[in-house]
């Protein structure tokens, strides 16, 4: 069996053999911290779709048990995230944010990302 540690740095790196064995191997994982990780499309689509699932546990309980660690720490940020809320309050933040998203409204920004993009690399 592969060693399976999800917070660690050579994961967070280079996630794709690991992602590729639980794929093979472990498709519905249960974390030692006690989350799941889906790695099938269909998994994943049946899940979103389920009602009784939710995200508010790994929003809770990420990055713990050693939230001293910078990894852990930006999973806290990530589950907090509007992406990772449960309707209503996604819908709601969504609907504002998708506004500022529109084709149009990136269009008009494009070579201003670009040119960021190009001065951070």
């Amino acid at each position: 069996m592969l060693p399976l540690d999800l917070h660690s740095r050579e994961f967070q790196e280079d996630p794709a053999p690991t992602l590729a064995w639980l794929r093979e191997h472990d498709p519905v994982h249960q974390s030692p911290y006690g989350y799941w990780l889906l790695t099938r499309y269909d998994d994943v689509a049946a899940a979103l779709r389920d009602p009784r699932l939710s995200s508010h546990w790994g929003r809770k309980h990420a990055g713990r048990p050693q939230a001293e660690d910078p990894f852990l720490r930006a999973q806290q940020v990530v589950f907090h995230s509007f992406n990772m809320q449960d309707p209503p309050t996604h819908t709601r933040i969504r609907a504002l944010v998708q506004q500022a998203f529109t084709r149009a409204a990136v269009d008009e920004q494009r070579d201003r990302i670009a040119a960021l993009v190009d001065e951070l690399l």
